[in-house]
């Protein structure tokens, strides 16, 4: 992929104020003679989800003196705009917290205001377009009920709990959205989708799982710590870390919890979720990028070595980049196939992205419960059409030359 190397004093500026004291090794800040385009900073802090976080730390007087009086203007009113948007899912997340408490439906807030607290101290230093929740299959159907008369609507066209439930029992999430206040929110049964070949049950989740309070008034469901962690790397690894927000919610981890982890129990924790090498991934990606500091159990830890460094190396070469071009599918796919820990999970897991029905396919189709194994043969002979139409034109194409 071509790096934007136009944008990189402006990206390594932003990385150096945002990094966890020592910056890292591929991290520096600029000189007082570097010209910073403020409309590029801009646009970086808000491709990579960070204006918020940096607008603080320029408060905290990091950097600041490399920015004119305009630019700084700029980002701190772009930083009230998405504080905003997260004063909104705070309310959103008190009704919805309520609610399900009343009807003793458990789920837990994964990710947005939530996760800022639970990170940087406070809900609106993280920016985020949605609300994310964990919860039980069993307790999907019933969640879509509850949430209907909050204004909540389902946004595709499966407009009954009971399909919602089934499509979110494939890809472990639904989504619903609420027009009047533009909050948009996604209920998960798994930290991660199956295909993935991570395993989280999400009764221990539950189990393990804490209260935190957003304000004087909302007080909401968390992961603990340990599972935060291996979340967040699997969330970056299914991207493939493409966006900076995701590595500095790792930095943010290791800067608050790090100390206090058990890292020796996590690590052992992550090799049996089969998501150590995401885990690995994950931190060092924080220490290069960011320069936090790497625990020294990790440090220790040689599984996959060779395989982690390649991954740290390359990603964080595109991040330092300024480059703001995001991963294709493919590039996605072939980041998240590097994190598998072995052949045969890697071909379960290509055999689980063939064989999984999508959810626009039960959209296209719609049947009933009955005749919903009927879907398995359907996408079969969809995507072997698809197969034959794609060597088709290339063949068409090679004979055109």
């Amino acid at each position: 992929m071509p790096a934007d190397l136009s944008a990189r004093p402006e990206m390594q500026f932003l990385l150096a104020l945002l990094s966890q004291g020592a910056v890292g090794s591929g991290v520096s800040e600029p000189g007082e003679e570097t010209p910073l385009d403020g409309t590029k900073l801009r646009h970086l802090a808000r491709t990579h989800g960070v204006t918020t976080l940096a607008n603080a730390r320029l408060g905290e007087g990091r950097c600041a003196g490399l920015l004119s009086t305009t630019v700084r203007q700029q980002l701190a009113q772009d930083a009230r705009e998405s504080s905003f948007l997260a004063m909104a899912q705070v309310a959103a997340l008190a009704q919805i917290q309520a609610a399900m408490d009343e009807a003793g439906v458990p789920l837990i807030a994964w990710k947005g205001p939530s996760l800022s607290a639970q990170l940087y101290g406070s809900y609106a230093l993280r920016a985020s377009c949605d609300l994310d929740f964990l919860l039980m299959a069993k307790d999907v159907p019933e969640a879509i009920r509850i949430l209907a008369p909050l204004g909540f609507e389902l946004v595709s066209s499966l407009t009954s709990s009971a399909a919602a439930a089934r499509a979110c029992k494939l890809h472990c999430e639904v989504h619903l959205h609420r027009k009047h206040d533009r909050v948009h929110l996604e209920l998960h049964d798994e930290v991660m989708p199956r295909i993935y070949g991570r395993w989280m049950p999400m009764e221990g989740c539950m189990r393990r799982s804490v209260w935190l309070a957003l304000d004087a008034h909302t007080r909401v469901r968390t992961l603990a710590t340990d599972d935060l962690l291996l979340s967040l790397c699997s969330h970056g690894t299914k991207h493939g870390w493409d966006s900076l927000k995701w590595v500095c919610d790792v930095a943010g981890f290791l800067a608050r919890y790090g100390e206090a982890t058990d890292w020796t129990g996590l690590l052992a924790d992550a090799r049996k979720a089969s998501a150590l090498k995401s885990l690995l991934v994950g931190i060092r990606l924080a220490v290069e990028v960011l320069g936090a500091t790497e625990p020294e159990p990790v440090q220790r830890c040689t599984y996959a070595e060779a395989e982690v460094r390649a991954i740290v190396r390359t990603t964080a070469r595109r991040l330092s980049s300024g480059d703001t071009t995001r991963l294709n599918k493919r590039e996605t796919l072939s980041s998240a196939l590097n994190t598998v820990p072995t052949r045969s999970a890697r071909a379960m897991y290509l055999a689980r992205r063939i064989t999984t029905v999508t959810e626009h396919e039960i959209e296209a189709l719609p049947l009933p419960t009955a005749l919903y194994p009927l879907y398995y043969p359907l996408r079969a002979l969809r995507l072997t059409g698809k197969g034959i139409r794609a060597g088709w034109e290339r063949l068409g194409g090679a004979t055109s030359k």
